[in-house]
């Protein structure tokens, strides 16, 4: 419990930061080799489990994956918030997902829109969903408004003091800042709200100041019976579609020519015949790389890791098909 400056006495929660690193999970930093990584999922679960240790054991009320320009390296970092309340026994604490998005088109650096961005972080079963960093209030509003629409959850959005200048500080006012978020909470957009880099205490007064008193988010959609699945954009199941295409042409088991390309090497042709499926209409892709004489494991992982370096390819959701459920997590590993 803490007095503010009025004197009033509030409780106060510490959100617990589970930051990006400084590594990506689904992004090759070697232009001439798509499949390679300098960092795999397992050890950014490693890296984030270790994290959240040190946050619990500190004290902290919320965990909070923030900042995420990622998705695969925020699935990483859920998968190790749930491994380790599993394995320590405790409760799990609350559960904050935060994006970022570096585009005017509402992309996140692995690129991936807001609705996909959510749906990919749904099963997490978050407290709350939001957006934070890269952009201002008013770059961030109609991203903001979308999340909104479909988040069934709380929402929340901390963006920066407006875009940096050209050398890199913040030029947006406490209050013009104050002004431009209130806009979110007068449009019913957000349950919380808070300043990321370029705010100082007095932003965060400021903004205090604006919103104090004012009707928190309550418009929360009702849950419907829709399947929602992402790749880089949305697909979710409407009433109004009546037929899925999937594509299996990248099935070993049922594609000879398919299966002559994956054992000889040959990833870049079978890539294509992804690629190629995507564009004649599939909406969904079935990855199937399971045969006696070809090591599944190594061979999904590579060809995940090549094929989800298309963006068209990646704008759709993908199955990941095997009899062995290492390959099928080797899969998951890469998506």
């Amino acid at each position: 419990m803490i007095a503010d400056k009025t004197g009033e006495v509030r409780r106060r929660l510490v959100a617990g930061a589970v930051g990006p690193t400084n590594r990506t999970a689904s992004v090759s930093p070697k232009v001439e080799d798509p499949s390679f990584r300098n960092v795999t999922y397992m050890e950014l679960v490693e890296a984030y489990k270790e994290s959240i240790a040190g946050l619990v054991a500190g004290g902290c009320h919320i965990i909070m994956i923030e900042t995420i320009f990622d998705t695969l390296n925020a699935r990483a970092a859920i998968f190790a918030y749930s491994e380790f309340f599993e394995e320590c026994g405790l409760k799990k604490l609350p559960l904050f997902i935060s994006g970022t998005l570096i585009d005017a088109a509402g992309g996140t650096l692995s690129g991936q829109n807001t609705e996909a961005f959510y749906i990919s972080m749904t099963n997490a079963k978050h407290y709350c969903i939001g957006f934070n960093c890269a952009l201002g209030a008013t770059q961030m509003y109609p991203f903001l408004q979308r999340l909104s629409k479909i988040a069934q959850c709380y929402v929340h959005a901390y963006p920066n003091a407006g875009l940096p200048n050209a050398m890199g500080g913040y030029d947006e006012t406490p209050e013009n800042f104050a002004i431009n978020l209130k806009q979110f909470v007068t449009d019913g957009l957000v349950n919380m709200v808070g300043g990321c880099c370029g705010t100082t205490p007095n932003y965060i007064e400021a903004l205090t100041d604006a919103v104090r008193g004012m009707p928190r988010r309550d418009n929360i959609p009702v849950t419907k019976n829709l399947q929602m699945l992402s790749g880089m954009q949305e697909f979710i199941f409407r009433d109004h579609i009546k037929f899925i295409n999937v594509g299996e042409r990248c099935n070993i088991a049922g594609s000879l020519a398919f299966k002559k390309m994956i054992t000889a090497g040959n990833f870049e042709k079978a890539v294509a015949v992804a690629k190629s499926q995507v564009e004649l209409g599939a909406q969904i892709l079935d990855f199937n790389l399971d045969d006696g004489m070809i090591d599944g494991k190594a061979a999904m992982t590579k060809f995940m890791r090549m094929a989800l370096a298309d963006p068209d390819i990646a704008s759709v959701p993908i199955m990941v098909d095997s009899s062995k459920f290492e390959v099928i997590e080797a899969g998951l590993e890469q998506s």
